[in-house]
């Protein structure tokens, strides 16, 4: 699993956003999904529940404001 390299690819740094699509595609290519790093994050505890949260709020919010 590799979210970092997932926001990368998926980061538009013209726009500010980030695509889903190609989060989403890129961790199922590294043989992942969403379910594995919410539970990889779960299992860090309430920290990374917090920190799980925090990026997906990040995410949402920076694709929100586009519109």
């Amino acid at each position: 699993m590799n979210v970092e390299k997932a926001l990368k690819s998926a980061f538009n740094a013209k726009l500010d956003t980030v695509n889903i699509e190609t989060f989403n595609r890129v961790l199922k290519e590294s043989g992942s999904s969403m379910d594995q790093v919410y539970a990889a994050f779960k299992n860090a505890g309430p920290a990374g529940i917090a920190t799980f949260n925090s990026i997906s709020s990040s995410v949402l919010n920076t694709n929100i404001q586009l519109r």
